[in-house]
């Protein structure tokens, strides 16, 4: 592949991310809670695959499976990983960082619909899609254009550039986004090239956003009024709290994606 159609892969593959994104969002607007997070899920999954398989046929005669997407598939390994990993950075916080918990008060609809949002939306759809995206469309055709080492870089550094759109940060926060974004991303790639598919790191990634951003319990220096409960920390040090982006690229958590990507990497050599 030419770094030119590498581009056009890259681009497109991220315009169909935002296009089912608006599509499916429009479920939103009728605020029936467990069920427009239900039917968002479905909805996105379903407009992404539509769109990518378009493409692909139509543009460069190739299937989602040349690019990583294959049948599900995922051995127990990773499946321990994927839990091991949040709740390892989650009781680390918890040990190392002297806080609080506290209640939102929710109704047991809200906390039915927050369990719902967490597992389908946030989690496994956001997951599948993004690691789809990113790992799937992107580095694959990276790699096809300029080798594995690119492959791996250039789309972690992008995930973690496109998460500054979520909000303004300060500048620390800002850069610790960008570090903290960019090593997870380097970690679901590794974990996809050593998986042999997408599909670990999806699982990987859609846990994590389940148990840590999900809405269950969260984390933080501010309360979170969309979650269930939360731990308030005492300390506000950026580096150990992950700073206005939050835990997610705290110290805590970059030491969890460098494990994870050198056990990685210790499975790569041992298939050479």
């Amino acid at each position: 592949m030419s770094k030119k159609s590498a581009i056009i892969h890259s681009l497109m593959a991220l315009f169909n991310l935002v296009v089912a994104q608006i599509i499916a969002s429009f479920w939103y607007s009728f605020n029936w809670g467990a069920v427009s997070s239900l039917l968002f899920a479905a909805t996105y999954l379903a407009v992404v695959f539509y769109l990518l398989d378009q493409f692909l046929k139509r543009y460069s005669q190739r299937t989602l499976a040349s690019f990583g997407i294959t049948k599900f598939k995922v051995a127990p390994t990773w499946l321990w990983i994927a839990f091991i990993l949040p709740v390892g950075v989650l009781a680390l916080l918890y040990f190392a960082l002297p806080g609080h918990f506290y209640s939102n008060g929710f109704s047991t609809w809200e906390k039915f619909s927050t369990l719902i949002e967490a597992i389908f939306a946030t989690g496994l759809a956001v997951g599948i899609v993004e690691e789809t995206i990113f790992r799937g469309i992107i580095m694959h055709a990276i790699e096809e254009a300029s080798g594995r080492n690119w492959a791996i870089f250039l789309p972690s550094f992008l995930f973690g550039c496109l998460h500054l759109l979520n909000g303004r940060l300060n500048l620390t926060s800002a850069l610790l986004l960008v570090i903290g974004g960019t090593l997870v991303g380097v970690m679901f790639s590794l974990i996809t090239y050593a998986s042999g598919s997408i599909w670990a790191s999806a699982l990987t990634h859609g846990i994590w956003n389940m148990l840590v951003i999900g809405g269950l319990v969260s984390f933080g220096t501010t309360k979170d009024p969309y979650a269930i409960s939360g731990y308030l920390f005492e300390n506000e040090n950026l580096i150990l709290t992950g700073g206005e982006f939050g835990v997610e690229v705290s110290l805590f958590a970059i030491l969890g994606f460098l494990c994870v990507s050198l056990f990685c990497l210790y499975l790569q050599k041992k298939k050479e």
